[in-house]
């Protein structure tokens, strides 16, 4: 995307530098991918979907079969895209200890279909926000690595059942002055690029452990236990992943997955 302005986008192919004009009603929010993207908000930041014909898309789809496909499914794939719109997106699969790799969660105040991701619809804009933090805090990301399943090395998947079976904040239980807590961190964090995961534990990052230290009081630990629980859950955490990530790079590669480590260098 070249250009976002009121109401189109300028999409250039990245080899050849050609434009193409596209309308806003022909496109929706999307996330099409994790790798790179440093902020928990991404509500002015998301990528974009093609969802429906417009003036030029011959020079958006040159391939023929390809966009006749696309004129004959329209209908179809505009409804399938706007069923995955929601405000809460979170990783499936993805290498924890890549430099792309910053955020777990992300949140959207407009919207998005996220791609190869989770989605989770039907929330509130406090709740997505809420929620997002929690599933970004060290507590959380413990949790899905314990609930991993194994791809290669640090490349993990988090299915479905693994996901419905994880523990969350229940935020209609949550107090106000913890929510708004929360929320507060959040506006802050979301205003700021993240480092990678692995270095944010490697550093205790303040935002990280500013955070870390939130959820844990909302689940009712005092801030000795705090301390002692987060002294020990970031080193412990970094190296069972820098031991994944070991691993990873002095054995055998496959072939998909090291493309995609790759992009996300």
């Amino acid at each position: 995307m070249k250009d976002d302005e009121d109401h189109s986008v300028r999409a250039e192919n990245r080899a050849t530098g050609y434009q193409v004009k596209v309308p806003k009603k022909a496109i929706s929010p999307s996330l099409r991918r994790h790798s790179g993207v440093g902020y928990i908000d991404i509500s002015k930041a998301t990528d974009y979907v093609i969802v429906d014909n417009f003036e030029g898309i011959e020079r958006f789809i040159s391939e023929d079969a390809l966009l006749k496909k696309f004129r004959r499914d329209a209908k179809l794939w505009r409804q399938y895209v706007e069923t995955r719109l929601c405000a809460l997106i979170i990783l499936r699969k993805f290498d924890f200890s890549a430099s792309g790799t910053s955020v777990f969660a992300f949140y959207s105040d407009l919207p998005a279909a996220p791609g190869d991701l989770w989605g989770m619809a039907g929330l509130e804009a406090d709740e997505a926000r809420i929620l997002a933090a929690w599933y970004n805090s060290t507590p959380n990301l413990l949790q899905m690595f314990l609930n991993r399943t194994e791809t290669r090395g640090a490349w993990m998947k988090i299915d479905a059942s693994a996901l419905r079976q994880s523990y969350v904040l229940n935020y209609p239980g949550l107090q106000t002055s913890e929510k708004r807590e929360l929320l507060s961190i959040m506006k802050r964090m979301a205003a700021t690029k993240s480092p990678s995961i692995l270095n944010q534990l490697n550093n205790h990052y303040d935002l990280r452990r500013e955070l870390d230290e939130a959820i844990l009081e909302v689940l009712g630990f005092g801030q000795t236990e705090v301390n002692r629980i987060l002294k020990s859950m970031y080193p412990r955490l970094a190296s069972e992943i820098n031991m994944l990530k070991d691993l990873m790079e002095g054995g055998d590669s496959d072939d998909s997955e090291d493309d995609e480590s790759q992009d996300d260098q």
